[in-house]
Protein backbone atom coordinates (compact mmCIF):
# COMPACT_ATOMS: atom_id res chain seq x y z
CA UNK A 1 0.00 0.00 0.00
CA UNK A 2 1.14 3.92 -0.60
CA UNK A 3 2.64 5.46 2.30
CA UNK A 4 0.38 7.86 3.84
CA UNK A 5 2.59 11.53 3.66
CA UNK A 6 0.99 14.52 5.32
CA UNK A 7 2.03 16.59 1.94
CA UNK A 8 0.54 13.84 -0.35
CA UNK A 9 -3.24 14.76 -1.49
CA UNK A 10 -5.27 14.16 -4.67
CA UNK A 11 -4.53 16.75 -7.84
CA UNK A 12 -7.07 17.17 -10.30
CA UNK A 13 -6.41 18.25 -14.15
CA UNK A 14 -8.90 18.93 -16.13
CA UNK A 15 -9.12 19.82 -19.74
CA UNK A 16 -12.48 21.07 -21.08
CA UNK A 17 -13.20 19.38 -24.16
CA UNK A 18 -15.78 20.97 -27.52
CA UNK A 19 -18.97 19.45 -26.69
CA UNK A 20 -20.47 18.42 -29.69
CA UNK A 21 -23.98 17.72 -28.59
CA UNK A 22 -25.64 13.68 -29.59
CA UNK A 23 -21.60 12.99 -31.01
CA UNK A 24 -18.89 13.87 -28.48
CA UNK A 25 -15.79 14.25 -29.59
CA UNK A 26 -14.02 10.99 -27.26
CA UNK A 27 -11.25 10.35 -29.36
CA UNK A 28 -9.32 14.08 -28.20
CA UNK A 29 -9.79 12.54 -24.87
CA UNK A 30 -7.36 9.50 -26.57
CA UNK A 31 -4.67 12.63 -27.65
CA UNK A 32 -4.74 14.37 -23.99
CA UNK A 33 -4.28 10.84 -22.60
CA UNK A 34 -1.27 9.47 -24.43
CA UNK A 35 -0.21 12.19 -25.94
CA UNK A 36 0.46 15.10 -23.61
CA UNK A 37 -0.46 13.10 -19.45
CA UNK A 38 1.61 9.53 -20.36
CA UNK A 39 4.85 11.44 -21.04
CA UNK A 40 4.66 13.00 -17.59
CA UNK A 41 3.40 9.94 -16.32
CA UNK A 42 6.23 7.98 -17.47
CA UNK A 43 8.77 10.26 -15.89
CA UNK A 44 7.18 10.89 -12.20
CA UNK A 45 5.09 7.47 -11.67
CA UNK A 46 6.14 5.56 -8.31
CA UNK A 47 8.03 8.06 -7.04
CA UNK A 48 6.49 11.11 -7.27
CA UNK A 49 3.07 10.04 -8.15
CA UNK A 50 1.83 7.44 -5.82
CA UNK A 51 -1.71 7.02 -7.89
CA UNK A 52 -3.14 8.32 -10.39
CA UNK A 53 -6.15 7.71 -12.76
CA UNK A 54 -8.31 9.12 -15.69
CA UNK A 55 -12.02 10.37 -15.88
CA UNK A 56 -13.75 10.82 -18.42
CA UNK A 57 -17.46 12.38 -19.32
CA UNK A 58 -19.38 14.26 -21.97
CA UNK A 59 -23.25 15.31 -21.90
CA UNK A 60 -25.40 18.10 -22.40
CA UNK A 61 -25.35 19.69 -19.24
CA UNK A 62 -23.21 22.50 -17.28
CA UNK A 63 -20.14 20.43 -17.61
CA UNK A 64 -20.44 19.56 -20.98
CA UNK A 65 -16.76 17.44 -22.24
CA UNK A 66 -14.11 17.25 -19.54
CA UNK A 67 -11.30 15.21 -19.74
CA UNK A 68 -9.66 14.60 -15.91
CA UNK A 69 -6.11 13.18 -14.97
CA UNK A 70 -6.55 12.56 -11.15
CA UNK A 71 -3.21 11.70 -9.43
CA UNK A 72 -1.94 11.97 -5.59
CA UNK A 73 1.37 13.29 -5.07
CA UNK A 74 3.03 16.43 -3.08
CA UNK A 75 1.94 19.35 -3.49
CA UNK A 76 5.21 20.74 -5.05
CA UNK A 77 5.54 17.96 -7.43
CA UNK A 78 1.52 18.33 -8.83
CA UNK A 79 2.28 22.03 -9.66
CA UNK A 80 5.26 20.92 -11.14
CA UNK A 81 4.00 18.21 -13.35
CA UNK A 82 0.53 20.83 -14.61
CA UNK A 83 3.47 23.26 -15.43
CA UNK A 84 4.93 20.86 -18.06
CA UNK A 85 1.11 19.51 -18.86
CA UNK A 86 -0.27 23.33 -20.14
CA UNK A 87 2.81 24.82 -21.28
CA UNK A 88 2.94 21.08 -23.80
CA UNK A 89 2.52 21.76 -27.23
CA UNK A 90 -0.26 19.60 -28.28
CA UNK A 91 -2.22 20.92 -25.77
CA UNK A 92 -1.36 24.40 -26.98
CA UNK A 93 -2.23 22.75 -30.60
CA UNK A 94 -5.33 21.28 -29.55
CA UNK A 95 -6.18 24.90 -27.64
CA UNK A 96 -5.40 26.69 -30.83
CA UNK A 97 -8.19 24.07 -32.93
CA UNK A 98 -10.80 24.79 -30.29
CA UNK A 99 -10.80 21.44 -29.93
CA UNK A 100 -10.20 21.88 -26.12
CA UNK A 101 -11.02 24.97 -24.78
CA UNK A 102 -9.09 25.56 -21.83
CA UNK A 103 -7.28 23.38 -19.04
CA UNK A 104 -7.16 23.68 -15.23
CA UNK A 105 -5.01 22.47 -12.10
CA UNK A 106 -6.77 21.83 -8.33
CA UNK A 107 -5.40 21.00 -5.65
CA UNK A 108 -8.79 18.66 -4.06
CA UNK A 109 -7.56 18.75 -0.50
CA UNK A 110 -8.38 15.15 0.04
CA UNK A 111 -5.39 14.05 1.78
CA UNK A 112 -5.94 10.89 2.43
CA UNK A 113 -6.65 7.68 -0.73
CA UNK A 114 -9.58 6.16 0.35
CA UNK A 115 -11.48 10.24 -0.32
CA UNK A 116 -11.32 10.10 -3.63
CA UNK A 117 -14.28 7.29 -3.69
CA UNK A 118 -17.90 7.62 -3.58
CA UNK A 119 -18.65 8.36 0.05
CA UNK A 120 -21.65 6.18 -0.48
CA UNK A 121 -19.31 3.44 -0.94
CA UNK A 122 -18.27 0.54 2.14
CA UNK A 123 -14.85 1.47 4.19
CA UNK A 124 -12.94 -1.64 2.34
CA UNK A 125 -14.38 -0.74 -1.24
CA UNK A 126 -13.61 3.22 -0.61
CA UNK A 127 -9.82 2.46 0.42
CA UNK A 128 -9.44 -0.36 -2.66
CA UNK A 129 -11.10 1.39 -4.96
CA UNK A 130 -8.18 3.71 -6.69
CA UNK A 131 -6.37 0.82 -6.86
CA UNK A 132 -9.08 -0.40 -8.96
CA UNK A 133 -9.38 2.50 -10.99
CA UNK A 134 -5.24 3.04 -11.50
CA UNK A 135 -5.70 -0.19 -13.12
CA UNK A 136 -8.20 -0.18 -15.32
CA UNK A 137 -6.86 3.40 -16.92
CA UNK A 138 -2.70 1.68 -16.82
CA UNK A 139 -4.72 -0.40 -19.12
CA UNK A 140 -6.85 1.88 -21.00
CA UNK A 141 -3.96 4.04 -21.88
CA UNK A 142 -1.85 0.95 -22.87
CA UNK A 143 -4.09 -0.28 -25.44
CA UNK A 144 -4.25 3.14 -26.99
CA UNK A 145 -0.17 3.06 -26.88
CA UNK A 146 -0.26 -0.48 -28.53
CA UNK A 147 -2.71 0.43 -31.48
CA UNK A 148 -0.73 4.06 -32.05
CA UNK A 149 2.07 1.94 -32.45
CA UNK A 150 1.07 -0.90 -34.44
CA UNK A 151 -0.61 1.49 -36.97
CA UNK A 152 0.46 4.78 -36.88
CA UNK A 153 4.04 4.06 -36.27
CA UNK A 154 5.56 5.34 -39.52
CA UNK A 155 3.78 8.70 -40.09
CA UNK A 156 4.85 9.19 -36.60
CA UNK A 157 8.36 8.41 -37.50
CA UNK A 158 8.43 11.04 -40.61
CA UNK A 159 7.20 13.93 -39.05
CA UNK A 160 8.42 14.69 -35.40
CA UNK A 161 5.93 16.77 -34.71
CA UNK A 162 2.44 15.43 -35.84
CA UNK A 163 0.00 18.19 -36.90
CA UNK A 164 -3.59 18.21 -35.09
CA UNK A 165 -5.49 17.51 -38.27
CA UNK A 166 -2.76 14.05 -38.19
CA UNK A 167 -3.68 13.60 -34.87
CA UNK A 168 -7.31 13.95 -34.86
CA UNK A 169 -7.54 11.20 -37.85
CA UNK A 170 -5.22 8.72 -36.30
CA UNK A 171 -7.11 9.18 -32.75
CA UNK A 172 -10.55 9.05 -34.22
CA UNK A 173 -9.17 5.54 -35.90
CA UNK A 174 -7.97 4.21 -32.71
CA UNK A 175 -11.25 5.36 -30.46
CA UNK A 176 -13.51 3.34 -33.22
CA UNK A 177 -11.62 0.54 -32.20
CA UNK A 178 -11.14 1.09 -28.91
CA UNK A 179 -15.17 1.57 -29.11
CA UNK A 180 -15.73 -2.21 -30.47
CA UNK A 181 -12.65 -3.61 -27.87
CA UNK A 182 -15.19 -2.69 -25.63
CA UNK A 183 -18.17 -4.01 -27.29
CA UNK A 184 -16.33 -7.09 -27.22
CA UNK A 185 -14.39 -7.25 -24.26
CA UNK A 186 -16.81 -9.27 -22.01
CA UNK A 187 -14.30 -12.24 -21.65
CA UNK A 188 -10.82 -10.33 -21.03
CA UNK A 189 -12.65 -7.19 -18.72
CA UNK A 190 -15.32 -8.27 -17.40
CA UNK A 191 -15.36 -12.24 -17.32
CA UNK A 192 -11.97 -12.08 -15.19
CA UNK A 193 -13.45 -9.45 -12.92
CA UNK A 194 -16.32 -11.74 -12.33
CA UNK A 195 -14.13 -14.93 -11.59
CA UNK A 196 -11.92 -12.89 -8.84
CA UNK A 197 -15.50 -12.32 -6.98
CA UNK A 198 -16.79 -15.76 -7.34
CA UNK A 199 -18.87 -15.39 -10.30
CA UNK A 200 -21.41 -13.94 -8.09
CA UNK A 201 -24.56 -11.86 -10.18
CA UNK A 202 -23.80 -8.33 -9.70
CA UNK A 203 -27.06 -6.22 -9.77
CA UNK A 204 -27.10 -3.26 -12.05
CA UNK A 205 -29.61 -1.01 -11.12
CA UNK A 206 -32.78 -1.11 -13.10
CA UNK A 207 -31.73 -4.31 -14.71
CA UNK A 208 -31.47 -7.80 -14.57
CA UNK A 209 -28.79 -9.50 -12.93
CA UNK A 210 -26.06 -10.38 -14.86
CA UNK A 211 -22.94 -13.47 -14.50
CA UNK A 212 -19.75 -13.13 -16.64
Amino acid sequence: MVKRDSELQWHRVCFQVEYVINKPLWWVDLILANEVVAPYLSIYTNRQIRLWRFHRRAADDKEKHKFSFIYYTSNRDAEHIYDGIASDDTLKALKKATLVLNSSYTQTGLKQIYEISDKEWLPAVREAWPYFAEGFSKAWLEIIKDLMLNKYAEPFREDKKPSVRYLSKAYKGVSDEMSQIWKKGSHPFLHHLSAIFAYETIHVPHMIGMRF
